[in-house]
């Protein structure tokens, strides 16, 4: 058999040419992928290409998610920065999935980035990179779901006040709205799973449809025109910052929110049937049919978009619904549309706490968590990461009880997810960039080829750029009510990493990564005498 060694955890370079038949080279050309077969039962195989893209599409909801959260853009950029901005964040999150796309080829597991960092990664750091990518890539599912879960339940509390302008909306109410997706959430998670497939389905026809009925809508309906010059170039800048390039990176924070989450592909390639080949193409292919949607509702806002002083101090709290009542001048219709939109988002919470729910099953069979026995376990008969699914869920309704205390949760949310998230992108792609195209990488069904080193760049210093540039504070002079919380959480979450790692953690490790070698070499002796 004609194939390269993949990279071994603990050797001291990556593959080099030789001709060395083992597990992973098997699994590689048969599609197949790494064994857990800890006695915790198995994950079932229920996605296919198309499947798993329109999950991915779901999960994002690019368009819809934008919408949702154009209030930072509104007056941190403008329009402008809305077009150019959301521009730049669709090609460097193209550079950064197809970057990704070829690990996931490489090695198709539920561990996604996890692993990879594990196989990039020089020996000696190995296990705390694996550990730490590990902890920023559930926490950055986690919040994404809870972001997601937000959006929708600030949706429903306007509705309330655009109906009735004499309701006063308490934040211990929006907190139950979220709650209440939330546990809708979990329940379809646990007893819905079968109808994933027609339910991503559904979403993504509903979603396609929706918005080429409100391009239709707003471009027919609305008695306001912009001209070019306005929708491409206007900057508007009310944060109090004196440098606009700073300005305008924080106002990437609504279009990178938008694309975010692709790896969810990676951390649910155990239940594809062939996830070497499609994983990387469903992963790809999702991020660009979420630009190509983007896009045209953006082009479409930025011409008929009327007063975004007034949308981004509207009383109802949500830009979106003000904008499409501008336009129809109706309640009934503006809710209609605003709630056909924002549907997708309970779908999103969804799934994403289905992918959260595997990235922590997987990252506690490396000993990641405290009690990892426990949620590392699949229910047999559910074929499903219960305990998993269930502390994803608990976790997230904890974090949404800060909004009762302050009402800068929201902005906060969305710069933890897209922070935490690329971050756990950053480290494989450096790591690819700088080590792994230098000493050779295995063959894979999704190859980058000769373009993977400008690729890799691109992905990477957008990574890093946009989660250094968004712990900045909002706006200037800081307060109690606009600090940019996320920078103090951020810091709390590391500080809980570090107490843990250097409190039974790394022993944690250590002894599931030698416990997993073990069951490991047994397979590989296993396949190699059956190859």
């Amino acid at each position: 058999m004609d194939t390269h060694p993949a990279p071994k955890y603990g050797s001291k370079d990556l593959p080099p040419a030789s001709r060395v038949v083992s597990a992973i080279d098997v699994e590689l050309e048969s599609g197949r992928l790494h064994s857990h077969d800890d006695g915790a039962g198995q994950l079932k195989v229920q996605f296919n290409l198309i499947s798993m893209a329109a999950l991915c599409y779901v999960t994002m909801s690019t368009w819809a998610a934008w919408a949702g959260t154009m209030v930072t853009c509104l007056y941190s950029g403008g329009p402008a920065g809305m077009f150019f901005g959301f521009l730049v964040v669709w090609v460097c999150s193209l550079c950064s999935s197809a970057s990704l796309g070829e690990m996931a080829s490489i090695w198709p597991d539920a561990s996604g980035q996890i692993l990879w960092v594990e196989r990039l990664s020089p020996p000696s750091i190995a296990k705390f990179m694996r550990f730490y990518t590990g902890y920023l890539t559930a926490l950055g599912h986690i919040f994404f779901s809870a972001a997601s879960a937000f959006v929708f339940s600030t949706l429903v509390t306007a509705f309330a006040i655009l109906c009735n302008p004499d309701y006063v909306n308490s934040r211990w109410q929006t907190t139950l709205i979220c709650w209440c997706v939330i546990g809708l959430a979990l329940v379809f998670n646990l007893y819905g799973v079968r109808f994933f497939t027609l339910l991503n389905t559904a979403t993504a026809i509903l979603g396609v449809t929706t918005l080429l009925s409100l391009i239709v809508v707003m471009l027919t309906m609305s008695s306001h025109r912009n001209s070019a010059t306005y929708a491409f170039t206007e900057f508007i800048n009310a944060t109090g910052w004196d440098n606009s390039g700073i300005v305008f990176i924080l106002g990437l924070v609504t279009a990178a929110f938008s694309m975010i989450g692709y790896d969810c592909i990676a951390h649910m390639s155990e239940e594809m049937h062939d996830p070497a080949r499609d994983a990387p193409r469903a992963m790809v292919g999702a991020i660009l049919m979420s630009g190509v949607t983007g896009i045209s509702f953006i082009v479409t806002v930025l011409f008929t978009l009327q007063d975004p002083d007034g949308l981004a101090t509207t009383t109802t709290g949500f830009p979106y619904l003000a904008m499409l009542f501008q336009v129809t001048q109706s309640i009934p219709g503006s809710v209609f549309l605003a709630l056909a939109t924002l549907a997708c988002a309970p779908v999103a919470v969804i799934m994403i706490m289905a992918s959260s729910g595997r990235i922590l099953m997987s990252f506690a069979r490396e000993g990641g968590l405290p009690f990892s026995s426990f949620f590392a376990k699949v229910d047999k008969r559910k074929q499903l990461p219960i305990n998993a699914l269930c502390f994803s869920a608990g976790l997230q309704a904890l974090l949404v009880l800060i909004y009762i205390g302050n009402t800068a949760l929201f902005n906060s949310l969305l710069v933890l997810t897209v922070a935490a998230l690329n971050i756990s992108y950053a480290i494989p792609n450096g790591l690819m960039l700088f080590r792994a195209r230098r000493l050779g990488l295995p063959k894979a069904p999704f190859s980058l080829g000769r373009l993977g080193t400008p690729i890799n760049a691109i992905a990477l210093s957008y990574n890093i750029v946009i989660s250094f540039f968004l712990f900045f504070p909002n706006y200037l002079p800081v307060t109690a009510l606009n600090m940019n919380y996320a920078s103090a959480i951020f810091g709390l979450v590391h500080l809980i990493m570090g107490i843990y790692w250097f409190c039974g953690g790394k022993q944690n490790v250590r002894r599931f990564a030698a416990e997993r070698a073990r069951a490991e070499g047994s397979k590989s002796s296993n396949i190699s005498l059956e190859a």
